[in-house]
């Protein structure tokens, strides 16, 4: 009877760690993604030809509108990528911390910076 007890606790202590591990591994992907995004966009801008800086309409009343402010100048657009890219950096840190060094209460703030990127994406207040 002990046993049973203890196997079905031990049996969802493996279940929840097993469910963060897969957590930690979506968010690894993501802030990969967001890093590279990040990245490429920064690249994009700075190291990019006039012609391809023109292609994003900076400053324009619809882009303002429709974007948000980021579109306002293209430093405000190179500033927004680096730091989507560092909050990505810092999602990852976490996540692989979780990974590797089963630091199971890091996968909040790595999880609180990814949703916090998709809110700012999907313009939700």
């Amino acid at each position: 009877m002990l046993s049973d007890k203890i196997n079905g606790v031990c049996s969802q202590n493996n279940l929840l760690r097993y469910t963060l591990h897969v957590i930690s591994a979506i968010l690894v992907c993501v802030s990969l993604l967001y890093i590279f995004i990040g990245v490429s966009e920064f690249i994009n801008i700075v190291f990019g030809s006039s012609m391809t800086i023109d292609n994003y309409y900076f400053g324009s009343e619809s882009m303002v509108g429709v974007g948000g402010l980021i579109y306002r100048t293209k430093y405000n657009y190179v500033f927004y990528n680096i730091l989507s890219s560092l909050a990505g950096l810092l999602s990852l840190y976490f996540a692989i911390s979780v990974l590797k060094d089963k630091k199971y209460h890091r996968i909040i703030p790595a999880a609180m910076l990814i949703i916090m990127q998709l809110l700012r994406i999907l313009r939700i207040p």
